[in-house]
């Protein structure tokens, strides 16, 4: 059987490993030189899977293989496509995002415009998250809803978090509430 043959959902075994969290199957297919990049046909590679099923394990011996933690837009440029970090905000999966970004994680990528992991993490109200992205020097002042979202949802912890890592407090753009508004802290 070629390494790199697929079935009829366009999945490889590799793929089919990493679903099931075999790090040792994973690792002997890598050896075999099994393909790290490729997608099944729900758009997902063996590092997206990873991340999405929770196999850390797995993660680890494709990270440690060179595998790709973050999405090629050159590529797919305009797709609705998650990043595996992104990924991990989603399921506010923290082990999984400290794994990404010490394997060196692109902490601002967009799936559309403002919509970085911090954003989304703050949107969650995954308080933990956006303690870990904002240790990875994560941007904070993308976009009003970074701010205002925390406020108007009663996030404390979320806002505790922002306030420690010295986000702006103000609007500061034509986007954002006018002026004569309440701040965040107002709010």
């Amino acid at each position: 059987m070629a390494v790199n043959a697929v079935d009829r959902s366009n999945k490889t075994v590799l793929c089919w490993a990493v679903y099931h969290g075999d790090a040792a199957a994973a690792h002997a297919l890598i050896d075999a030189r099994a393909s790290l990049t490729h997608e099944a046909s729900d758009g997902m590679n063996p590092s997206m899977r990873a991340t999405a099923t929770r196999r850390h394990a797995v993660m680890q011996v494709l990270i440690e293989a060179k595998a790709d933690v973050n999405v090629d837009r050159t590529k797919k440029p305009g797709a609705d496509v998650q990043s595996p970090l992104q990924i991990a905000v989603k399921n506010n999966d923290c082990r999984a995002g400290r794994v990404l970004l010490d394997a060196k994680a692109a902490v601002e990528e967009d799936v559309k415009p403002g919509d970085s992991p911090l954003s989304s993490a703050i949107k969650s109200d995954h308080e933990e998250m956006v303690g870990l992205l904002l240790d990875a020097k994560a941007r904070v002042m993308r976009s009003a809803h970074m701010l205002w979202t925390p406020a108007w949802d009663n996030q404390v912890a979320v806002m505790k978090r922002l306030i420690k890592a010295k986000a702006k407090l103000e609007p500061t753009s034509i986007e954002e509430p006018p002026y004569d508004s309440p701040t965040p802290l107002t709010a």
